[in-house]
């Protein structure tokens, strides 16, 4: 129900069925996390979205990269480029590497503000800082 809701950009209705869920005691999943997330990110409530992140965190749920991505790409979309560089530092304090998708979307924004010689700068430091964190 609850992706279906999403999928409709019905994300109110979603988060009642949710509440609902967690009200009788059941423990969401990170994929149900990961469905509301992704459903506010598409409606323009990437701050909700963060929200729900850190709600989800203090219910014991780990995130997991497709939490970040779906974040740090609706981040970058509204022009919250701080908000996104602060998920992806804690996305790497949280031991996961970010992917091709994960840079593309910071290339994207870049782009699209006309900096894309400036993003490849970052990229290659980014790249050789997360190289050396996993050598360490």
């Amino acid at each position: 129900m609850i992706d279906g809701y999403c999928k409709k950009q019905n994300t109110a209705e979603a988060m009642k069925v949710f509440n609902e869920i967690m009200q009788r005691g059941c423990r969401p999943n990170i994929s149900t996390y990961n469905i509301l997330m992704n459903g506010l990110v598409n409606e323009g409530r990437v701050g909700e979205g963060v929200k729900l992140r850190d709600s989800m965190l203090n219910k014991g749920c780990a995130p997991d990269l497709r939490t970040f991505n779906l974040l740090i790409g609706g981040l970058c979309k509204e022009g919250d480029r701080q908000g996104a560089d602060l998920l992806l530092l804690h996305l790497v304090e949280d031991g996961l590497v970010p992917n091709n998708f994960t840079f593309m979307v910071f290339f994207d924004k870049l782009y699209r503000e006309g900096k894309l010689q400036t993003g490849v700068s970052e990229l290659d430091e980014l790249l050789s800082e997360f190289c050396l964190n996993a050598v360490l």
